[in-house]
């Protein structure tokens, strides 16, 4: 259960930090009660936060402005936030715990208005308000005297926005598609003990197929360790048979005794429910 054990003191408070965790709480709601597309473009943001934080240094960036939150219970979150993210993108809304969310999202909602700094938000938004009607001023004056050239600037613009919007969305993609980021997020998804003996099949350095026998240590929707004398490097393609199919994965990390398996698509929780209730840990 989240608790709401912190402590603020707005009068110190600089908020540079605080308008940051203003930020996760917009993308997580935006993520659980948005749109199709609104949620969508949310998830992609949200992934991309938890993927860059950790409970203990997020928890050190909010001290900065006096807001005292334990790390276990930001960790938490994070991790929370990641899975809602990801089920969002895989379109497996009907797994979403409503709740569970919507009570990460009211206490994130809590830390952030008990700062205080949402009063200096708020100051800037009516600079900003002033500062845009005073261009709209000037351009009103501007299309006056060349409605054409006024024209051509504006879809000028738009085309370049679009085409920045379109870079900055693909590189969002590969960022969270690279293999650090990947290997982040499953380390944070829940582990379970099994017991179940597995057959892969991988190819060497040198090109050649090779196939293999390992034992499941434990076991999450994104990945396995398995017991697996003498593995691959990381980052080595393997293929396992998993629920009776062939399911491709990618070595995270591997020693003389062990190695990580990331699966390229995560199992469902009913397919983990599964493994575990028909594979318990001996």
């Amino acid at each position: 259960m989240v608790c709401l054990a912190f402590k603020v003191h707005p009068a110190t408070a600089r908020c540079a930090d605080a308008v940051m965790l203003g930020g996760l709480h917009d993308a997580y709601n935006a993520t659980l009660r948005g749109t199709h597309d609104v949620r969508q473009r949310a998830a992609m943001a949200l992934l991309v936060f938890v993927g860059g934080q950790n409970g203990k240094s997020l928890s050190r960036q909010l001290a900065r402005d006096h807001i005292l939150a334990p790390q276990d219970q930001l960790e938490t979150i994070l991790s929370q936030a990641q899975v809602l993210a990801h089920d969002v993108l895989n379109n497996n809304l009907v797994t979403i715990d409503t709740y569970l969310h919507g009570r990460n999202v009211n206490w994130l909602a809590s830390l952030y208005l008990s700062s205080g700094c949402q009063n200096s938000s708020s100051t800037t938004s009516q600079s900003v308000r002033a500062a845009s009607y005073e261009n709209a001023k000037q351009q009103a004056q501007y299309e006056t005297k060349s409605n054409l050239l006024q024209d051509k600037t504006s879809q000028i613009a738009m085309v370049g926005i679009s085409i920045l919007l379109f870079a900055l969305t693909v590189g969002i993609y590969r960022f969270t598609q690279s293999f650090a980021m990947r290997r982040r997020m499953v380390e944070r998804l829940p582990r379970f003990p099994i017991a179940l003996s597995l057959d892969l099949t991988f190819t060497d350095r040198d090109g050649n197929m090779q196939q293999a026998s390992g034992k499941i240590v434990d076991i999450s929707q994104g990945g396995v360790k398995l017991s697996w004398p003498d593995p691959p490097p990381a980052k080595t393609l393997v293929t396992v048979k998993l629920l009776a199919t062939q399911r491709l994965g990618q070595v995270s990390w591997s020693n003389n005794h062990f190695a990580g398996v990331m699966f390229e698509t995560r199992l469902t929780r009913p397919e983990l429910k599964s493994l575990m209730e028909t594979h318990p840990p001996t």
